[in-house]
């Protein structure tokens, strides 16, 4: 396994930050969300010359280009504005596969009341592009996607080598509890992984962050799964008591400085 850093979430922001970052601590690749390339939030979508520009940057410093970063919409387009949105998220496919970005970590679409028909009815055409372009979608198991059945129900509803899986060892815990073990190694196995998100929790406390030594999560014997399983990607951490996703100020504090370097030393001698 690899280590990956997303560019919004060391240093200060900018590619040239993140870095720097990587490059102090040795880690060898950067992911970049599609919310941070410019013309993106004014287009709607991406366009090729500024993510090219943003991998060259990267590449070129001696650091891997990672996955690509995407938030499905929550309220699910209908009618005109689904053309409008899959027409966008086309541009984005495209754009991906230019600049040859494997993977891109898809945070999930609809809300928790969401019609089950309605998630598949968007995830059809979402992995149809992903099949025409070569591009893996990772869903990110939140909320109603946390527990290891509603994935492997979106798989199995929406079938494709391209819909997998970025897995969270803080969700699937709170989805299987003692079965994440089982159901992450079985996820590594049918090579339904394409991303891992570490992180420790506590049974019944939700999102609240704790260091990778005092959750409920045995990460050890987790890491142990998923090698066993045959997952060989890259790793993340995320959600660390010193990172600060809602009081990020630019210039002034890393998102995740601190929690990426413990969680960096701490992991590393269980991802070699």
């Amino acid at each position: 396994m690899k280590w990956c850093a997303d560019v919004g979430g060391v240093g200060n922001r900018t590619v040239a930050g993140a870095i720097k970052y990587v490059q102090t601590l040795g880690i060898e690749a950067l992911s970049v969300g599609w919310a941070i390339v410019p013309g993106f939030q004014e287009k709607g979508h991406l366009e090729l010359a500024p993510v090219q520009a943003m991998k060259d940057e990267i590449v070129a410093a001696g650091v891997e280009w990672g996955p690509m970063v995407a938030w499905a919409p929550r309220d699910l387009p209908q009618g005109a504005e689904a053309e409008a949105h899959f027409a966008n998220l086309r541009k984005n496919f495209a754009v991906m596969a230019g600049v040859g970005t494997e993977t891109v970590v898809m945070f999930p679409p609809g809300k928790p009341d969401t019609p089950w028909d309605e998630v598949v009815a968007y995830y059809k055409p979402l992995i149809a592009l992903a099949d025409e372009y070569g591009v893996n979608v990772g869903l990110h198991g939140h909320g109603r996607f946390m527990p290891s059945k509603v994935q492997w129900q979106l798989m199995n509803d929406v079938p494709s080598p391209r819909n997998g899986l970025t897995l969270c060892s803080g969700n699937i815990f709170h989805g299987d509890g003692e079965g994440m073990y089982d159901s992450s190694y079985e996820f590594a196995k049918a090579g339904k992984i394409f991303f891992v998100h570490v992180r420790n929790v506590k049974k019944g406390e939700g999102e609240k962050e704790y260091w990778l030594d005092q959750g409920d999560v045995d990460l050890p014997r987790w890491i142990a799964a998923l090698r066993a399983g045959g997952y060989d990607g890259y790793v993340r951490s995320e959600h660390l008591p010193t990172d600060m996703y809602r009081s990020f100020t630019p210039g002034e504090n890393g998102v995740s400085d601190i929690g990426t370097a413990f969680s960096l030393g701490y992991l590393r001698h269980l991802i070699k």
